[in-house]
Formats: C-alpha cells, structure tokens, sequence
C-alpha cells in the first residue's frame, strides 16, 4: 500500500511531471532569431476529424503550431509553407488534415501561391518522405511541430535527407515555480503529461526500431 501510494504521490506530482517534460521537449526560439527559410514544413495532427459543422476547421491542443506559421510567414522568416497531413480517420474519407488547415491560412491572408499541400502521409515517418517529393531536400526547411513532438519528427526528416532547423510550439511545460500550488499539490494535470510523454517515448522507440530515425 505504502508503494503504490508513492507511486501515485509522484505521477500526480505537478512539479515532477513538469520537470521531465521541460527535459524532453525541444526548446522554443525567439523569432528574430531564425534565419529565413525557403520553406516552413507544418506537421498536422492539430485538427479534430469529422467534427460538425463541416464549415470550418476545428482545433484542438497544438493549434500554436499554425498560428506560429502564420507569423512566420508574415515575419518574412518562410517563403513557402508545406503542410502535411493526410486524413484523420483511420476509415472513409474525408477532408485531409494539410487541406483543413489550408483554410484557416488563407482566411488568415497567407496567399495560395505560397502553400503547398502533402495530404497522403499517415504517420510522422510519412510526413518526412512524401514532403521529400514534394520538395526534395535540397533546401533546409524550417520544421514546425509541437515541442514535445519535434524530437521524432526532426529524426524522421533527418533521416530522409533533409536538413532541419526545428522551430517548436506548443509546450507543455511551463517556467518552474517554486510555489506551493505547483510542488505540493497533487494535480490530474500531471498525469496528462504522463500520458503525453509515455505515448512520444513509446513511438520513438517503435521508430527507433523500425529504422525511420
């Protein structure tokens, strides 16, 4: 009893469970520190699929990955933005994730000249390789993803070719505090990074193994 209280005494541990994941996730940079791009490659994996209304594109955790985008474009740092992403359900078809968020870059005044849509990948390890034909790797690409994510994804690209400036968003982590609130506390909020970082762990390995990294 005394180890299994413990052990859920550190898994809800809120400062714990941040500390682990500000280690695993790669660093965010100040814009005016990112050397200009030709391309800014957007991994997908943000949309919620076949949501109601089919008017509009609906988000979910991550969507800092195309606002961020957005900015870079309009900062001058990208000239061309390759989203990629197939569809989100595993059965049928419906609107790929890459043409989703396509709408939401044109709303947002990126011109349709400047994006470029990958819409078969499946997986991380696809991402890298069908963008690879759409491209090639002559060019280093800026590589846009959430930061807990970028680790596998700049591995994948890498390993195709491609030469990878990561650019992350999306953290998970947050500045240490050493408040009571963020130490003390038991918190559900620390389980979810669990989760997060068990099932990233996971696919590294599995990518690891299977030789995309």
């Amino acid at each position: 009893m005394t180890t299994l209280v413990g052990l859920l005494l550190f898994f809800t541990n809120p400062f714990i469970s941040n500390l682990i994941m500000a280690g695993w996730e790669t660093k965010p940079v100040p814009y005016q520190s990112v050397e200009h791009h030709q391309y800014g490659v957007l991994l997908t994996g943000v949309t919620v699929s076949n949501q109601e209304p089919a008017d509009r594109t609906h988000y979910q955790k991550g969507a800092d990955r195309v606002l961020h985008t957005i900015d870079l474009w309009k900062k001058g740092i990208i000239d061309k933005i390759v989203v990629t992403g197939g569809s989100g359900l595993i059965a049928g078809s419906d609107l790929s994730e890459a043409a989703s968020i396509k709408r939401t870059l044109l709303t947002a005044g990126i011109p349709e000249m400047v994006i470029m849509l990958e819409t078969a990948a499946r997986n991380t390890a696809e991402n890298a390789l069908y963008t690879k034909e759409l491209i090639g790797t002559t060019q280093k690409v800026l590589l846009i993803t959430s930061a807990f994510h970028m680790r596998r994804a700049s591995g994948c690209f890498e390993k195709v070719g491609f030469k990878v400036t990561p650019f992350a968003t999306d953290l998970y982590s947050t500045p240490t505090t050493w408040e009571p609130d963020s130490w003390l506390y038991p918190k559900s909020s620390a389980l979810y990074k669990w989760e997060i970082l068990t099932k990233e762990w996971v696919g590294y390995l599995v990518y690891l193994v299977r030789g995309y990294l």
